[in-house]
């Protein structure tokens, strides 16, 4: 077939006179053909091998199975709140119970075995997962100065915390000692709660928990990160469930989430070397404190797999990647080549399989660099883990550096690992496209391919129309409904909500009513009409109509001479 090629080349770049016209446009034809016939398995195979190298670095069922759970079981305990009050009461009732599990359904103490490869069943979560280093609860305010009330400490923890001010100066003075800010800690009694100032209760009890909508992180506080600004403690599975809880209710009493709170960010890190592939999951609640006075959380679950090969297959289906990744690269530079000596580079670059394959090559390449970040990013995870396991079941406030140390390492490997992922997603699709572009090898497919060419142009002046339409409805929906319907109360929020409206047609009508009956009416009769029923069919129309087009226009004509050249 590369011979093939190659003849076709010479006898398109022959100079002899206008009789050798015929035979340069039926070799550019074939040569056309041939170079579609070698491209479309190439792309198969190159598609085939890179989804079976992703999939076999991912354990997806087992990550599923565990997060799936979490999911469940974070909205059962936090689902039901509704103020500050009953957050705290969740935290410190059933989240605490799920999380520091330190008894059987009999009421014996579960055993903690620090040997190489067991650690017992003490705190186990979800009966697979076992809490690494510590679990951290993060603030940010509106106001990034240590404050903090006096408090009669009657314990040891109790009393370390409050004489050090643990978690209500910022995060970097815990490395640092003493801030110069003195804590009163013996002026008030242990029984009593401490009261906040005027207006406080009111405007931390009147505030109700919701699960955040993505459209609404525009509207809500933003989440800090510099250690001036946040505010933070840990929680340790190595106690008693006994100082666990009484930590818990020294930042309760102390009010440590008050008006000036903004984010909340619970996070810690369950090990799961059972199941699959050994694995850390990053889980993270975060809850936003709006001026309107509710509180909206969000959950978010991030597995950090150990194992950057799981096996040989792994390790196979890695190198064939890479090597057809090569062998693209060559192939296509060939090309390139041969199209600057003809002096044709323009043509070249103008075609759209060329432009889709140097892509392909170019985001092949940064992802296999990706791919070699993530492998330093595990290597660094790994160890960090292994010096915290070390310490075993004796980890306290002492080790707060390596915990946190742990924390940033873990929150950059979530990070690279969700951006590989990602990366991997958006790259199949770039291959799909490459396989639409290859399609004019074969007659039949080739239609596909003309019909979408041809509809940029007709696609392009529906766009001039629909958009102008489009926009002012959400606007309109925004501005008449955003007081009643969350999903509209923002203009990103707006756009996802009226997009689902014009391709599914399903609406909140009850809501909707409910701000003006006839106002509604008049915006949901006028928007299923001239959206749903005329530009959603229109698109439609414009489609067929090009794809019948486009199907008249490859059947060849029966003259004599298209039949010599065809």
């Amino acid at each position: 077939m590369a011979g093939s090629m190659l003849t076709y080349s010479t006898l398109m770049s022959a100079n002899e006179g206008t009789e050798t016209q015929a035979m340069k446009i039926v070799a550019r034809r074939q040569q056309e053909k041939l170079r579609g016939c070698l491209m479309l398995p190439l792309a198969f195979v190159y598609f085939v091998l890179f989804c079976t190298s992703i999939m076999l670095h991912e354990d997806i069922s087992d990550v599923y199975m565990i997060e799936s759970q979490l999911r469940g079981q974070m909205d059962d305990i936090f689902g039901e709140v509704e103020d500050m009050d009953s957050l705290w009461d969740a935290i410190q009732g059933p989240f605490s119970e799920m999380l520091f599990k330190q008894t059987d359904m009999y009421g014996r103490a579960l055993s903690k075995n620090t040997t190489s490869n067991k650690w017992g069943d003490w705190g186990r979560v979800l009966r697979y997962n076992q809490i690494q280093g510590a679990l951290r609860f993060q603030q940010t305010r509106n106001v990034s100065s240590t404050y903090g009330k006096a408090f009669q400490c009657n314990s040891e923890i109790s009393c370390f915390l409050c004489r050090s001010n643990r978690g209500f100066q910022p995060a970097y003075l815990n490395q640092r000692g003493s801030s110069g800010f003195v804590v009163d800690c013996g002026n008030w009694t242990s029984s009593r709660r401490l009261e906040p100032e005027e207006g406080i209760e009111q405007a931390h009890l009147g505030r109700e928990l919701s699960q955040l909508q993505p459209s609404m992180l525009t509207s809500l506080p933003d989440e800090k990160t510099d250690e001036r600004d946040v505010f933070r403690f840990y929680l340790y599975p190595s106690e008693s469930a006994s100082r666990t809880a009484e930590r818990l209710q020294y930042f309760r009493n102390r009010v440590w989430l008050d008006k000036d709170s903004e984010v909340l960010q619970i996070r810690l890190y369950l090990l799961n070397a059972e199941l699959g592939q050994p694995n850390m999951e990053q889980v993270t609640l975060k809850f936003f404190m709006s001026t309107g006075g509710s509180i909206y959380y969000q959950r978010d679950f991030q597995a950090v797999f150990f194992e950057v090969f799981p096996n040989m297959s792994s390790m196979v289906a890695d190198g064939l990647f890479f090597c057809v990744l090569v062998f693209t690269g060559a192939l296509q530079m060939v090309v390139l080549w041969r199209a600057a000596r003809e002096r044709k580079l323009v043509q070249h670059f103008m075609d759209i399989r060329s432009i889709l394959e140097f892509v392909v090559i170019i985001v092949g390449i940064y992802f296999c660099y990706q791919f070699y970040a993530v492998f330093q990013t595990k290597e660094r995870t790994t160890d960090i883990v292994n010096e915290i396991r070390a310490k075993g079941w004796d980890v306290t406030d002492d080790d707060q550096s390596v915990i946190e140390r742990m924390f940033e390492i873990g929150e950059v490997a979530a990070e690279d690992i969700l951006s590989l992922r990602l990366l991997a997603a958006n790259y199949t699709l770039i291959l799909t496209f490459r396989f639409f572009a290859n399609f004019r090898a074969q007659p039949q497919l080739a239609i596909i391919t003309k019909t979408l060419g041809a509809l940029i142009v007709e696609i392009i002046h529906f766009i001039v129309v629909f958009i102008p339409a489009f926009l002012i409805y959400v606007t309109s929906a925004t501005l008449l409904f955003g007081r009643k319907i969350e999903d509209v109360c923002t203009f990103e929020g707006s756009l996802g909500y009226i997009f689902r409206m014009a391709q599914e047609g399903e609406f909140d009508w009850e809501s909707m009513q409910e701000e003006n009956y006839w106002s509604s009416a008049i915006w949901v009769w006028s928007f299923v009409v001239f959206v749903n029923m005329l530009l959603i069919n229109l698109l439609i129309a414009i489609i067929l109509d090009t794809y019948k087009d486009s199907d008249l226009m490859m059947q060849p004509p029966s003259t004599p001479t298209t039949l010599a050249l065809s």
